[in-house]
């Protein structure tokens, strides 16, 4: 598979386009070339003749191609690409269009306006190739808010083969019934996860009351099963220590661990180990599923005092990375970088009793940023994951949530700094 096809868009280069042509690329369910910005009578669009305005039907024939692909498999439309008349075409020569950047900008604003419902997970790009001349890269992936239209001819579109197809009503009737689907295994699965943690959690507890957080991240799209993954530290490798930025100060996010076993289970592998002091449990799934699990027995107080439960904010965050981390190895090993997974956080306690809950501020002193936990457990908001690019905006997302989640007023939050 090419470069083009499956790296994060934002690293695509000019040499990635050249290849798609050399290599005579051919189009298909999830790649379509457009030599120019078409019009209805033939000859050059507006754009191509030194106009500031794209046709309507240029608009609309590329949009047409873009909701095709979101309703069916996702996939990428290269604009300055000549074809073949193969069947399927093929990539056959870049022909740059002019004023590639503005281009990509005006296309942007009018995929906002015409596509309904939008489409948060398109994304465009212009590829200079000489002087402010080159191409233009759209990618989509499959949309979990299919069927989409276009607003501007009323119609929706579906990918069949190397062609786009108006969708009949009932295509669209079938596709939204197929979404809702979906979305309701994807609800299950999330709920299977929870109890399982429960579960996991319940039988922990024999004598004495636990914290306990949970991370869970699970494709929203099918992505092809990668084999078996035990022994696989290419895709499973031993938990990262994510360095940090808050304010000026310098941070890691870990998770503690002790030396754990590793076997596999059905469809994945799992790391664990049960300590007195500490209970753990990782699982990695050939569907794509990540799950990180940890459960601590309350801290003995110095001096007689009373014992309390306790959760660092800097291991939930560390949890949360590492989870974002194994789901991006396994979608880039996929061939589909930026497919979208749902990210998902509990933090709870196992068992009854007087015992406090505290949560502890990330690099907080003793006895400050120390905050009692009230109602448990605490599940946040599911969170969307898209590419690395945007992990930091992630992490300071699940930030924010946990403290509102945990009732915590901060009227400001400093921003974290995730350094590579």
């Amino acid at each position: 598979m090419f470069a083009i096809l499956t790296k994060p868009f934002e690293t695509i280069t000019p040499a990635d386009v050249a290849e798609l042509v050399s290599e005579s690329w051919p189009e298909g369910y999830t790649v379509e070339f457009k030599r120019a910005l078409p019009t209805a009578k033939g000859g050059d669009d507006q754009w191509i003749t030194g106009g500031n305005k794209i046709g309507d039907y240029a608009r609309d024939e590329i949009l047409s191609e873009i909701v095709a692909f979101a309703n069916a498999q996702g996939g990428m439309l290269v604009l300055g690409i000549e074809e073949t008349k193969d069947k399927p075409p093929r990539a056959n020569n870049v022909v740059p269009l002019p004023r590639v950047g503005e281009l990509a900008r005006r296309f942007e604003d009018a995929a906002r306006s015409c596509i309904d419902p939008p489409l948060p997970r398109l994304q465009v790009r212009p590829i200079e190739i000489q002087s402010g001349e080159g191409v233009v890269i759209f990618r989509t992936g499959p949309s979990s808010s299919a069927p989409h239209r276009l607003t501007t001819t009323l119609d929706a579109y579906k990918r069949h083969g190397s062609s786009t197809m108006k969708m009949t009503m009932r295509e669209i009737q079938d596709m939204t019934l197929n979404v809702a689907r979906g979305l309701a295994t994807i609800d299950a699965t999330f709920e299977d996860r929870r109890v399982k943690f429960a579960s996991w959690g319940e039988r922990l507890n024999q004598q004495w009351p636990l914290a306990a957080f949970r991370v869970t991240a699970l494709p929203l799209e099918g992505l092809p099963a990668l084999g078996r993954l035990y022994g696989r530290k290419d895709l499973f490798p031993e938990l990262y220590r994510f360095e940090v930025m808050v304010g000026q100060a310098k941070m890691e996010l870990v998770v503690p661990l002790h030396d754990y076993r590793e076997r596999p289970i059905l469809r994945g592998v799992t790391r664990y180990f049960d300590l007195d002091s500490q209970h753990f449990r990782q699982e990695f799934h050939q569907s794509g599923i990540v799950d990180l699990w940890l459960a601590l027995p309350a801290y003995a107080a110095p001096q007689g005092g009373q014992s309390y439960l306790q959760i660092y904010h800097g291991w939930v965050l560390g949890a949360a990375l590492n989870v974002m981390h194994l789901a991006d190895l396994f979608r880039t090993q996929a061939g589909a970088p930026e497919a979208e997974f749902g990210l998902e956080i509990e933090i709870r306690r196992f068992g009854v009793g007087p015992t406090p809950f505290i949560y502890v501020e990330l690099g907080s002193n003793y006895g400050l940023g120390r905050h009692q936990v009230g109602e448990a457990p605490v599940l946040l908001s599911r969170i969307p994951v898209d590419r690395r690019s945007n992990f930091e905006g992630i992490l300071n997302l699940i930030d924010v949530d946990i403290f509102d989640a945990l009732g915590v007023a901060q009227p400001l939050s400093i921003p974290i700094k995730l350094r590579t």
